[in-house]
Order: C-alpha cells, then structure tokens, then sequence
C-alpha cells in the first residue's frame, strides 16, 4: 500500500500531486510492478480526516495505491488496443 500526501490542500496541491502520481506510475510501470488505485476511502473529508489522525500524518492525503509485482502468467503482456482507425478517423484537407 502506498499513501501520497500534500502539505496543502488546495488545487494547487492537487496539481502537483496528480503530477507525481503520473511520475510514479509510468516508474512503476518500468519497474514492473502493478498499481490499483483504492481512493474511494478517500472521496469523503470524514475518512480523509480520520485516516491522517490515525497514522498521525503531517499533511493532507491525497492517493492510495495498492502496488505489487503482477504473479498472473500473462503480467508482462500489454493489453490488446484498439486499432487508431476504429478510434480516430483522418479526413486529409482539400
């Protein structure tokens, strides 16, 4: 399990931690290992409140992942995309 935090929080705060948390994914995901966000716990100012007194944290949560290594045989593969054509479509100008 892993917990960010900001100091504030405030949109700035926010920002800056969606900006980590996109940092800390892709290193993640480099590394190997897996991420599964759990933020609902999260989504309410009560619990937010009660999980930064319970483990006596300075700032303001804002993430909570669980990561791991993936033990499923297929881990290593990326998963099936669509095709660009069935998502996007291309009309060159005239």
């Amino acid at each position: 399990m892993l917990l960010m935090g900001t100091e504030n929080d405030d949109r700035y705060a926010w920002l800056l931690s969606g900006r980590a948390l996109g940092r800390l994914l892709l290193d993640a995901t480099a590394a190997g290992l897996a991420a599964s966000p759990l933020t609902q716990p999260l989504d309410w100012p009560a619990t937010r409140r009660r999980i930064g007194s319970e483990l006596s944290l300075v700032g303001h949560p804002q993430m909570l992942l669980g990561m791991g290594y993936p033990t499923t045989p297929d881990a290593g593969t990326p998963s099936g995309r669509r095709p660009v054509e069935d998502v996007l479509r291309y009309e060159p100008a005239d």
